[in-house]
């Protein structure tokens, strides 16, 4: 798979998924960003702000992600599924 948003292969060290974005310190993202970036819609990333999975800066518009928070929902998904599969699953 690679990364919508610098088009590397994304590779897990561990649980967290790394790519070249990992490079850029403070990058922030758009909702519209962030939904390309986990293959989701608009709709779908402002649910998980809401639910509080993923953090985003609302003060200024439009609201921004940091892309540390999209990695760390992601390694927690990914964990999960790992945990379900019975440790070992790619």
């Amino acid at each position: 798979m690679n990364c919508p948003r610098c088009h590397a292969g994304i590779v897990y060290q561990g649980n967290w998924p790394a790519c070249d974005c990992d490079a850029v310190p403070d990058l922030m993202l758009t909702v519209r960003e962030a939904a390309r970036y986990l293959f989701l819609s608009r709709g779908g990333v402002c649910h998980l702000i809401r639910q509080g999975l993923i953090t985003a800066s609302t003060s200024k518009r439009p609201a921004r992600i940091a892309m540390t928070s999209l990695k760390a929902y992601l390694a927690a998904e990914h964990a999960a599924r790992t945990a379900s599969r019975g440790g070992d699953a790619p």
